[in-house]
């Protein structure tokens, strides 16, 4: 406890009284804490105010829950900035397992082809790993981009420069996209998912219609 002297400012206590600016900041060291309080006061994790994107991402993208979000096409909608992030650099290590082994690694236990496509935007050539199926001698792909309302960038810039090239065990060549409708997209759907059966969550996750990829080799 500290007294009050002459050279206390701001404090109307007598010369032999404790020091009234000091009593109520001064705690004992050895007073025990209130953990009640704490306890009661401390947020727990359900109830933080999570943003948008992230209640989005923990319900739909981790455990295939649709949400309000994903049940609806919204024009000019964005994909989740935490899915993308998860997105790119999973396709940075598949395509580096890719190029080290001529073509030959699996990922999830697929086989994967890499689809070299030009950016329409930035004129850039862009890599994506993607699974795969084959249909005689045409490669078929999926731009389900996990259920996501908005098409794959990869997938966009195919569909308007209408060529890409995909890298299958180890061998680069040119192909041009169409998209499989009626009869002939059923009949390739389930051929992907027989060996991804993910596919149909993804599709159940979004209205848009998922466009079922077919490459054929041009020339």
């Amino acid at each position: 406890m500290r007294w009050h002297s002459t050279s206390c400012a701001g404090c109307s206590s007598t010369a032999r009284e404790p020091c009234r600016s000091s009593r109520s900041t001064i705690t004992s060291p050895r007073a025990p804490r209130s953990t009640s309080n704490w306890s009661a006061s401390r947020p727990v994790a359900h109830s933080w105010n999570w943003p948008p994107w992230w209640r989005t991402i923990s319900r739909s993208q981790v455990d295939g829950t649709p949400t309000a979000s994903s049940s609806k096409t919204v024009a000019g909608k964005k994909p989740n900035p935490l899915f993308k992030l998860v997105v790119k650099a999973a396709a940075a290590n598949d395509i580096r397992k890719q190029r080290k082994s001529g073509g030959t690694a699996l990922s999830q236990g697929n086989p994967v082809v890499l689809l070299t496509t030009v950016g329409r935007k930035s004129g850039q050539e862009r890599t994506v790993p993607l699974f795969f199926t084959e249909d005689d001698d045409r490669i078929v792909v999926v731009a389900s981009y996990g259920g996501q309302d908005v098409h794959p960038a990869w997938w966009l810039n195919l569909r308007d420069a209408g060529e890409g090239w995909v890298e299958v065990g180890g061998k680069k060549h040119k192909v041009t996209p169409t998209v499989a409708e009626g009869p002939e997209r059923e009949r390739l759907w389930k051929k992907l998912t027989d060996f991804f059966p993910n596919y149909d969550k993804y599709e159940a996750k979004t209205a848009r219609k998922i466009p079922v990829v077919v490459l054929t080799p041009a020339g």
